[in-house]
């Protein structure tokens, strides 16, 4: 684990959802787009594993598969996450509010997906889910 954001903007999802932060920079780039199609191309998987998958501009945080506004102030996001405005990064926030992952390239869908399947509180629910299919 990488830590914990200081101030959580996103303490609302604790506990509920994993979230994919996705930062553009002041002058996009196309590792925004790439970014953002390689998750949104997934959502069954993103489903699956309780994913919240957002875009954070300079104006606003979007939920990328539902294109829904969200309230969160993007520059309170950049701040509480350590994110220059000219950077692009993506982050895995685990539910409990831990960074769990941090990178200025694009990341491929299944490079979280195996992430996130590795941790333990998901190898708990994938074990729950599988007995309840029976």
């Amino acid at each position: 684990m990488l830590g914990f954001p200081q101030d959580d903007p996103l303490a609302e999802y604790r506990w509920k959802k994993r979230i994919v932060l996705v930062f553009e920079p002041v002058n996009a780039t196309d590792e925004v787009i790439w970014q953002i199609t390689k998750l949104a191309d997934q959502p069954v998987e993103l489903a699956d594993r309780d994913m919240l998958v957002l875009r954070i501009d300079q104006t606003a945080v979007v939920n990328v598969l539902t294109e829904q506004r969200l309230a969160q102030n993007p520059m309170v996001m950049r701040a509480a996450f350590d994110v220059p405005s000219d950077a692009f990064a993506t982050l895995l926030i685990g539910k409990d509010g831990g960074i769990k992952m941090i990178s200025q390239e694009v990341v491929e869908a299944a490079v979280l997906f195996g992430l996130i399947d590795s941790m333990p509180m998901r190898q708990s629910e994938m074990r729950r889910n599988k007995g309840s299919n029976r």
